[in-house]
């Protein structure tokens, strides 16, 4: 059992009242991350989802069609079958019959409409629906009722694939364009679409989408203007938002929504200031921000969990290499797997564990 204390003593730990600025001095909490086996080739700006099954699939990345699938049992990576185009900032998306659907991203030609379903009984993609209009660093969400909707990349529209039928059908636009933003299901079935770039720069707006009225309404904004950040859902139902870039460099407060008020929260200073990075939801509630890109210290090792209890962010161990633009994603045993990336000299094709 690992222990924990408060980053700062005599400090009220409601998130959703007390915003923390952090304190000198913060405890490292327990944590580790362990070499495992290492992919085909180098990876930056894929995707990666947790199966039904436990594997992880992980597809694309810069100029790459392959996709490969990691087994916790074995921790060894092994090819599958290949998309039938070159994909990187795609999305990636588990369905409830099992299926993976990949949308869109950008391709030898530019950013595309297409999508595809890989099928894990087959190790094959095949070819669905195409979406409206042409998405990347877009994000897809999957809703209660087993359809997915897909919001932004460059762009104000949304919609929603239907696996029933493998179509795509407009729904409600957002009030402005979108792209590098985050999406959240929320636990009532509406989804949190917040920050991102757009037509004016970063913005530090939010908006919700509620899949009975397939509309979008404005709700409170973030403390800071961010994009190519990371949202987790906490235990409570407030969803975290960590990192991304600001108009002045790399966040360094987090910040939590709060759907019962409709606002959000800044929340205690990270340990180390990043964007591109990636995050997972730990077993017992807590958050784990992994690597990123640093500023001046370019691709970082240093990783951080978040504490709701205390809303606090605490060090926990390091990779073995910086890391930017990879994936986290959290196992069926309580691992969390990290998977490729940038150095900032060259993609990655190794893989870590982290163990709580």
């Amino acid at each position: 059992m690992t222990i924990r204390r408060a980053a700062c003593l005599g400090i009220a730990t409601i998130i959703t009242t007390i915003a923390l600025t952090g304190c000198a001095g913060a405890a490292t909490v327990g944590g580790s991350f362990h070499a495992t086996g290492s992919m085909s080739t180098g990876r930056r700006f894929h995707s990666a989802a947790l199966m039904a099954d436990g594997r992880v699939l992980v597809v694309g990345g810069y100029l790459s069609r392959t996709a490969e699938i990691y087994d916790p049992g074995t921790g060894s990576f092994s090819g599958t079958g290949a998309m039938s185009i070159n994909r990187y900032w795609q999305t990636e998306t588990l369905l409830t019959n099992g299926q993976v659907l990949v949308t869109g991203g950008l391709s030898d030609d530019g950013p595309v409409a297409s999508a595809e379903l890989f099928d894990p009984a087959t190790g094959t993609f095949t070819r669905t629906g195409d979406m409206t209009t042409v998405r990347w660093q877009h994000t897809a969400t999957l809703l209660n009722d087993g359809r997915v909707l897909v919001v932004g990349g460059s762009n104000a529209s949304a919609e929603i694939f239907d696996p029933a039928t493998g179509m795509f059908t407009a729904t409600g636009s957002m009030a402005a364009p979108r792209w590098q933003h985050t999406a959240t299901l929320l636990p009532d079935g509406r989804v949190l679409v917040a920050g991102g770039g757009g037509a004016s720069g970063f913005t530090d707006t939010a908006e919700i989408f509620d899949p009975k009225t397939g509309t979008f309404s404005s709700t409170g904004s973030m403390s800071a203007a961010r994009y190519r950040h990371a949202a987790s859902l906490l235990p409570g139902g407030q969803v975290l938002l960590t990192g991304g870039f600001t108009p002045t460099g790399q966040a360094a407060l987090g910040d939590v929504y709060d759907p019962a008020t409709g606002k959000f929260t800044a929340v205690g200073a990270v340990t180390d200031t990043h964007a591109y990075q990636a995050a997972a939801d730990l077993a017992d509630g807590r958050v784990l921000v992994v690597g990123g890109f640093g500023g001046n210290a370019g691709a970082i090792a240093a990783s951080q969990i978040y504490d709701s209890r205390t809303a606090t962010f605490s060090p926990t161990g390091s990779m073995s290499i910086g890391r930017e633009a990879h994936t986290a994603t959290a196992l069926s045993d309580g691992r969390v797997l990290v998977v490729g990336g940038d150095t900032g000299s060259g993609d990655l094709a190794s893989a870590e564990l982290f163990q709580p």
